[in-house]
């Protein structure tokens, strides 16, 4: 219900300006205010990118861990088909291939003689191992 005042005077209008609110009182974004929202803006971006930063190394480490973690089990897989006499050198051959650090060590078990392979990345952080033995075939 739209009422249209009209004054029939200049008393009448004189008085209507004097109740509306002052010109301070005008509600508008003052410089602090938008200052203090740029100031808050700078800082959540500032932590957005941190953030994004943080989880792309994270990302960018899972993925190294991986591939060297392939890496290495392939290297398993393929010496776990080479014959028992051509192991050593096939081992020496496939480290520097690879740039893996190749172990190959001898022992025994009930009277069967066999190969524990060990075989890891050159990284010092965070090594990928694998094991892997090997007993010969039973006369």
């Amino acid at each position: 219900m739209n009422r249209i005042t009209t004054f029939p005077s200049s008393i009448d209008r004189r008085a209507f300006d004097s109740l509306k609110p002052p010109a301070s009182f005008r509600r508008g974004f003052t410089l602090i205010e938008t200052m203090l929202g740029c100031a808050f803006l700078v800082v959540a971006t500032g932590l957005a990118v941190r953030v994004h930063q943080a989880r792309s190394q994270f990302d960018r480490a899972s993925l190294n861990r991986l591939s060297d973690s392939l890496l290495v089990e392939n290297a398993g897989q393929r010496l776990s088909l080479i014959p028992d006499d051509e192991l050593a050198d096939a081992a020496e051959r496939l480290s520097e291939e690879l740039n893996l650090q190749i172990d190959v060590q001898s022992f025994e078990l009930d009277g069967r003689k066999g190969q524990h392979l060990i075989i890891k990345t050159k990284s010092e952080a965070n090594p990928a191992f694998h094991h892997a033995w090997r007993l010969e075939a039973s006369p």
